[in-house]
């Protein structure tokens, strides 16, 4: 189940509230050199630097996409949860391009929970979101954390800026302790299109 953490992803984007602010805190490291990186890829540069006519058609058709803790649990590891069915569990809808509030940017609101866009045939649905999620985690958007010191803390807002765990020489030798925190969003596109309610998936 951890391994969607290696996705790039955006924390509880599955649920009805979407999560805002998140802390890390490296706890315990790996040795220098040894993997174990957080990388950060930021959506609104992405957003800004799509074709004019791609950023036209995402604004008039304002298309909203469901966001699943089990698809991208699935994606990850589809062998061992070859059983699972994420459409039987519940989905978060949220509108795909939004205005971050904070800068006032738009913003490509992206992440691997994305299990369809709505209004489309699967197949029109996944083309366009591998268009997008591969356009966002582009090198040229992505900031490659190297943690060195334990006690290290960094802050970031995941709603406009995607993360991921990275894998390494230490994993299976030497222990990697991070402690994590994240604040449900106060903007007007907290709630998404979801009615309000207390479901409460993963680690939010």
């Amino acid at each position: 189940m951890n391994k969607g953490n290696g996705l790039f992803h955006v924390d509880s984007s599955f649920n009805p509230r979407r999560g805002s602010y998140s802390l890390l805190r490296a706890a315990k490291l790996p040795p220098a050199g040894t993997g174990g990186n957080t990388q950060y890829a930021d959506t609104r540069a992405a957003f800004a630097d799509l074709p004019e006519a791609t950023k036209k058609e995402l604004l008039e058709k304002d298309h909203v996409a469901c966001h699943s803790l089990m698809h991208s649990r699935k994606t990850a590891s589809p062998e061992a949860l070859k059983d699972l069915d994420p459409t039987a569990h519940f989905m978060s809808r949220h509108r795909l391009v939004q205005r971050h509030e904070p800068s006032g940017e738009m913003n490509l609101y992206i992440a691997s929970h994305i299990h369809h866009i709505e209004g489309m045939s699967e197949d029109e649905s996944r083309e366009m979101f591998e268009k997008l999620y591969q356009h966002a985690c582009q090198p040229k958007y992505v900031l490659d954390l190297a943690w060195e010191n334990e006690g290290d803390l960094i802050m970031w807002d995941n709603t406009c800026v995607m993360h991921r765990a990275t894998a390494g020489e230490y994993e299976g030798k030497f222990p990697r302790d991070m402690r994590r925190a994240t604040v449900h969003d106060g903007s007007v596109h907290a709630w998404g299109l979801n009615e309000k309610s207390t479901i409460r998936q993963g680690f939010p």
